[in-house]
């Protein structure tokens, strides 16, 4: 859960995929990032579902300036995407975004 308004962010680490865990973080840094208000989820379901793709944006973002960073490579998207536990609806983002770099 993120809370940009409080500059506050709580994950819970004792979840049961940790394989999960970065993915998740980073999906809550992009909440952090875009300023996104957890209030904004009872007024619009729309709302929420363009919050929720736009915070995999970021996380997707964060995720492979991290590899870069740290000189990781894969051989394809597909087994980012795995080793990251992205959703395969993200597979075009990520797809698009390997190839340009």
């Amino acid at each position: 859960m993120a809370i940009p308004e409080r500059n506050m962010m709580f994950i819970n680490t004792n979840w049961y995929k940790q394989e999960e865990l970065p993915m998740m973080v980073s999906h809550e840094i992009g909440h952090m990032l875009n300023g996104d208000s957890c209030y904004m989820y009872d007024h619009s379901n729309i709302g929420k579902i363009s919050s929720e793709g736009a915070a995999n944006k970021v996380a997707i973002d964060l995720l492979l300036q991290y590899c870069k960073d740290y000189d990781i490579h894969f051989n394809s998207y597909i087994m980012f995407l795995q080793q990251f536990c992205i959703p395969l609806r993200y597979e075009y983002i990520v797809k698009k975004k390997m190839v340009m770099n």
